[in-house]
């Protein structure tokens, strides 16, 4: 068991991955950033996954990723998993699941 992340997002990202290594291969990659892993802060929305902030309480499933991960993902990066989110920052400091990236690479 893992106490670091919430979530782990193994048959996507595997799928992602395979899916990095052809366009790779082709050398029609989208971007700097098609293939490299990353990690989720458990406030953020992932398609598929819960955002819960922190808290066993909340388990809501997205159906679709907030900007942030939507732009990482579109330009290839691929989603590992959730990491853990300490309960006192959870939903309240800013919301984080509403950000915006703009990236031009």
């Amino acid at each position: 068991k893992s106490y670091i992340f919430t979530q782990i997002n193994e048959e996507t990202a595997k799928e992602a991955a395979q899916a990095s290594t052809e366009r790779y291969k082709e050398k029609k990659q989208l971007s700097v950033l098609d293939g490299v892993p990353f990690v989720v802060k458990d406030e953020f929305d992932v398609e598929g996954l819960s955002t819960n902030g922190g808290r066993k309480q909340i388990q809501r499933i997205n159906e679709e990723s907030c900007d942030v991960v939507k732009t990482l993902t579109d330009m290839g990066a691929i989603v590992i998993g959730r990491y853990l989110v300490h309960v006192s920052f959870g939903f309240f400091l800013i919301p984080t699941a509403r950000l915006s990236l703009s990236l031009s690479l």
